[in-house]
């Protein structure tokens, strides 16, 4: 009986607020707003042009046009929703209407009830502060403060300490300044920089209340120094969806640089971030000094040199590096790299056991401590992350990876409710409305997720005969764990033997369990092995009687067997030969969908590559079985597609995969046009090739060199086009590590099972697949070659005459 485990993580609500730049007045007002929701000093502000400003045009967005530059910061965050400021179109970006939310809308009710439409609200924090910190006397207590800002430089300075709408402002002077002794000090852009170390709880930290950032998807540290222009729209945008990233930023603006306080803070700032790491006492965290792209390389550089910070004495280190461009956001390639994006924002989360799966699950949201029982306007306020994780099934797959981009995302999950559910790049997202609510949901098949995933992006998706025996034997084997017992070449052999019907003696079929055993890695015992054979119903115990009729032998299984039997052969009852017991053959036979003929229609191979990415890398799997799929006019098929998924230095690395499968078959150049077809419908899925022969052949290898070469080249985002995987009997057979079967395999395999190799994602997995299995060259030898062959015709010498 299939078990798992929900997790439940709270957030805030997440909203990219998309503005013009040159927009002061825009900008300004959604400062203002993001003052007052919380977590709004994580809301990315993304800058929308009509035409890319020579400002972007560096060489790390070469060829990067306006609305792929916004549509890079959307991709990036992750969002919930998309709120257009001012005069922008948000028609332009192709966004779906349910995404986005009207500017206006997030405090238009404010003054009923003190909640926003969207977003939990600062009257709320400021509440639950007064009951939890402010009823008692507190040994340390806490300073509030809502400064007053009257200066030129009054956008940064809002974006700094955070700024409300006046009528938010007059109820907090009215209602909770004597309470929480909120202070209003004066600030500018000549003291700004005193609150840096300051526990001082102004309106930006508020909406902080009980949230932790942790950046996950970079090395990078992420603590910062922005060197940056005060006067430069552009660079408060970037020093905000720094921040918004989960960096540690210290905003240093060039008109007060030169501030012998500001440099003695930044000197403390960079001497605090240089630490030795926890696991290698060798290497320390350092910090960076950002030049943002209203500042000079000279300005950056006499401001470094005004820090005179020398290396370590005792590690001969630097503590601080420069980097003179701002991080690619908008790239998708390079964000990773630069350490840039969405950050995890940590408030609270719980775990419920799952003991046993039934149809639906309700289960309690979590909310904030702080929000209104009664607040909101029946609109999203805080979002739950929610991940599902099934242990053992009932012979169909769940879906481990829900994949973005389906439309009726509640359908395909079978829950409750429609616009409560999204699908973020992490997985399933619940948009709560109410206090004290609960989400109901069934634990997704995994066949219902790909195909409304298909369908939601234009195809119609059948499954083919072979897929409906897939999900058969999977019901006779209970699951994905129990395909493990199929990792035997002689058993695929003997099912093969005993195919469409085909029974074996007793005899003859207990020497073929033993060899099977005996051959086997860890010398199993053949009783055990054949009693879970037959618990699986892959072999059924009969007996073999022939007709004195028609002298033709028939099988029956023991509940057939009577003192009278009917012959299937000519039709005719006679009795079983009582008094000649030998007469009477115990023999076995294949049972259910293993009975089937042609190997079971390939669906061995399929079973153990579903086998292989779910249990031997051990990655969360979505997979659909062998289907046919039409968009148009163009018909694709396969063996399998599998969505898959790994966690490598806390960043999920997310992969579709297409199978070709055969059992000992050969590919042929059917299979390959096949797959080529596919490779040009999904640009960026990896190709996969899966055999249950050892090797290759020559026409093997020569057929599938010029689909591999295709998907080497670049694709997009640093990746390449489509990657191919070879799977042999090698890979498929391996029941725990594949490293450690290469080990035994030795040769030319024993190389790659070092620790030097990652046998555990997916793209270094191809390119050492196409070493072992088509003699070619890695991946980087022949991009290499490549580079070298292009400069060689750049710099050829012209034969044409003039």
């Amino acid at each position: 009986m299939p078990v798992g485990t929900i997790d439940i993580k709270l957030r805030p609500l997440r909203l990219a607020f998309l503005l013009n730049p040159s927009d002061s007045l825009s900008l300004f007002e959604t400062i203002k707003v993001n003052s007052f929701l919380w977590g709004g000093s994580f809301n990315p502000i993304i800058p929308c042009y009509k035409r890319r400003p020579e400002i972007w045009g560096n060489k790390f967005s070469k060829g990067a046009s306006a609305t792929d530059i916004t549509l890079g910061y959307v991709q990036a965050f992750d969002l919930d929703f998309i709120v257009p400021v001012g005069d922008i179109d948000v028609k332009r970006y192709n966004i779906a209407n349910k995404y986005v939310i009207e500017f206006e809308k997030i405090l238009s009710d404010v003054g009923d009830d003190g909640t926003p439409s969207y977003g939990v609200g600062l009257f709320e924090i400021l509440k639950h502060l007064y009951k939890k910190e402010f009823k008692f006397i507190r040994n340390h207590p806490l300073n509030l403060s809502f400064p007053l800002i009257n200066s030129k430089f009054d956008l940064f300075l809002s974006s700094f300490f955070g700024s409300v709408p006046d009528q938010v402002d007059e109820t907090i002077k009215n209602n909770f300044d004597e309470y929480l002794n909120i202070t209003r000090p004066e600030v500018s852009i000549s003291n700004y920089f005193e609150y840096f170390p300051s526990t001082e709880l102004f309106p930006r930290r508020l909406t902080e209340e009980e949230i932790t950032p942790l950046r996950v998807n970079s090395f990078r540290d992420g603590k910062c120094v922005f060197f940056m222009d005060a006067n430069r729209a552009l660079d408060i945008i970037d020093y905000w969806n720094l921040r918004s990233s989960g960096w540690s930023v210290l905003p240093i603006v060039k008109q007060v640089s030169k501030e012998k306080n500001v440099i003695n803070i930044v000197k403390e700032f960079i001497e605090r971030n240089f630490l030795p790491y926890r696991h290698n006492p060798k290497m320390f965290h350092s910090t960076t000094i950002l030049k943002s792209r209203y500042t000079t390389e000279d300005e950056v550089s006499a401001f470094t040199k005004s820090l005179k910070i020398a290396k370590s004495k005792e590690t001969e280190r630097f503590k601080y590096s420069t980097q003179h461009w701002y991080p690619r956001i908008w790239d998708n390639w390079a964000r990773e790299k630069d350490g840039v994006g969405q950050c995890r924002l940590e408030v609270k989360e719980e775990q419920h056991d799952l003991q046993t799966i039934s149809e639906h699950a309700s289960f309690a949201t979590l909310d904030p401590d702080f929000v209104s029982r009664f607040g909101g306007h029946g609109t999203c306020r805080y979002a739950n992350d929610v991940d599902i994780r099934i242990y053992g099934e009932n012979g169909e797959p769940y879906a481990e990876v829900i994949p973005t981009g389906i439309e009726h995302v509640a359908h395909s999950i079978g829950a409750i409710g429609f616009r409560e559910w999204r699908i973020s790049n992490k997985g399933l997202v619940y948009l709560s409305s109410h206090k004290n609510w609960k989400m109901t949901l069934s634990p997704p098949k995994a066949k219902n997720v790909m195909i409304s995933w298909f369908k939601s992006n234009g195809w119609d998706v059948e499954l083919s005969p072979p897929g409906l025996i897939a999900y058969e034997m999977l019901k006779q084997l209970e699951g994905k764990w129990g395909i493990v017992i199929l990792a035997k070449r002689g058993l695929i052999e003997l099912l093969n033997k005993m195919s469409d019907g085909k029974s074996l003696l007793n005899n003859a079929f207990w020497g073929n369990i033993q060899k099977i055993a005996n051959n086997d890695k860890y010398q199993l015992d053949p009783k055990g092995f054949l009693q879970r054979l037959t618990d699986l119903n892959i072999f059924r115990l009969g007996v073999n009687i022939q007709c004195p009729v028609c002298q033709q032998r028939s099988w029956y299984t023991l509940t057939d067997l009577d003192y009278e039997t009917k012959c299937p052969t000519c039709l005719n009852e006679s009795s079983i030969p009582s008094h000649s017991p030998n007469d009477i053959k115990w023999s076995y036979r294949s049972f259910g969908a293993f009975s089937l003929p042609k190997q079971a229609y390939g669906v061995y191979t399929v079973l153990l590559t579903y086998y292989f990415f779910s249990r031997v890398l051990d990655g969360a799997t979505t997979p659909l079985m062998s289907f046919l799929a039409k968009k148009d006019d163009i018909d694709i098929e396969a063996d399998l597609s599998i969505f898959f998924q790994k966690t490598q230095f806390g960043k999920d690395k997310r992969e579709l995969l297409f199978i070709e499968c055969k059992t000992f078959n050969r590919f042929e150049k059917k299979d390959i046009s096949r797959m080529k077809v596919i490779a040009k419908e999904f640009p960026g899925s990896i190709i996969v090739f899966a055999t249950l022969n050892s090797s290759l052949t020559k026409n093997e290898k020569a057929l599938i060199r010029p689909i591999v070469r295709q998907g080497r080249k670049y694709w997009k985002e640093g990746k390449t086009s489509n990657p191919v995987l070879i799977l042999t009997s090698n890979e498929l057979f391996t029941d725990i590590s594949l490293s450690e079967s290469y080990k035994d395999k030795g040769g030319k395999h024993a190389k790659f099972q070092e620790d030097s190799y990652n046998l555990s994602m997916l793209r270094p997995l191809c390119d050492i697949s196409q070493q072992l299995y088509l003699e070619m060259d890695s991946w980087a030898e022949w991009d290499q070659k490549q580079y070298e062959k292009k400069i060689k015709s750049l710099t050829k010498p012209s034969t044409r005459t003039r």
